[in-house]
């Protein structure tokens, strides 16, 4: 079965693709800090104590370093 798509990501993905720079995500940053929380609260990642980046974390998953 298919999951909905979640309300927070219509959003997101018009901020993604927007013709006009100053209505998308400024920075890579950004991006991963829009994703994080509606993430953490579908249960699709889990946020750390030091709430590391999720980048830094896949690489270190990736890399077997945890």
């Amino acid at each position: 079965a298919q999951m909905p798509v979640p309300a927070w990501f219509e959003p997101f993905l018009e901020a993604c693709t927007a013709k006009h720079a100053d209505k998308r995500y400024p920075s890579m940053n950004a991006v991963v800090n829009a994703l994080e929380q509606p993430m953490h609260k579908m249960g699709l990642i889990d946020l750390p104590p030091q709430h590391r980046p999720i980048l830094g974390r896949m690489i270190n998953k990736l890399l077997d370093l945890d």
